[in-house]
């Protein structure tokens, strides 16, 4: 999908963005948040959010890292969350007349990267869009992608996904990296050289990365699996 891209807002945590489909000239806002860690940085972000969302009339999607839970089911480990915080953030999606969007994937988006009593997940990047917005992409889909290299997991939109096709998301299996073969697989895609941006060629070697997992998966430890379920049924039998 073709599109042009109008930056209307960039700083530090929010990029405003006005997106044109040069197929069908149809437009709306997008607007990419990296929120802040602090309170009083969090309520200058929200801020410019709501600043947007009174001040556009265009159908309207605003997503990325907010830096905020909204419940206390989106965060196991670490200590207990803060309500006020919860609550105005309930409020800024409120005021903006946002939904949630559904999403494919784990539910937590980020982990510490820590392990026992310091082990810490949330769910904290999220998608949220208006009515408008959710009128024109009735298809819209929004996966979390598995998190390689990173602390966090990446969001990727899809705006014309059937949702009677989607299929299961990639999953990385913890036990792989005991596999041989499988370190070798990630870090031959992950040194393939891509031409871009910076950001643009971490992306290309993530997907590189996920579809040559698949692969070697379905190559190695699908035929263990296979091995395993004709096992099963044999003892099934020696049972009987």
């Amino acid at each position: 999908m073709e599109v042009d891209l109008n930056v209307e807002l960039s700083n530090k945590n929010l990029m405003h963005v006005i997106v044109t489909k040069k197929s069908n000239q149809k437009v709306w806002d997008v607007a990419f948040v990296y929120g802040c860690h602090l309170r009083d940085g969090s309520g200058i972000v929200w801020n410019y959010i709501r600043h947007i969302a009174w001040s556009e009339s265009l159908p309207w999607l605003c997503m990325g890292d907010f830096n905020q839970i909204l419940g206390v089911s989106d965060k196991i480990g670490g200590l207990i969350s803060n309500q006020n915080a919860i609550t105005s953030f309930h409020e800024l999606i409120s005021d903006c007349g946002l939904v949630d969007l559904e999403f494919k994937g784990p539910k937590f988006t980020w982990r510490n990267n820590q392990s026992g009593e310091s082990f810490i997940m949330e769910r904290i990047d999220m998608a949220f869009a208006n009515a408008k917005w959710r009128e024109m992409h009735d298809k819209a889909m929004m996966f979390v992608e598995p998190a390689i290299g990173f602390d966090h997991k990446p969001l990727l939109l899809n705006t014309e996904v059937p949702l009677n096709k989607v299929g299961k998301p990639f999953k990385f299996e913890s036990f792989w990296v005991t596999e041989d073969g499988c370190q070798e697989v990630i870090a031959n895609s992950w040194n393939q050289h891509q031409n871009g941006s910076s950001m643009f060629s971490v992306c290309r070697k993530l997907k590189l990365c996920k579809e040559n997992l698949k692969v070697w998966s379905n190559q190695t430890v699908g035929v263990l699996r296979h091995k395993i379920d004709v096992t099963k049924e044999k003892l099934i039998e020696v049972q009987r």
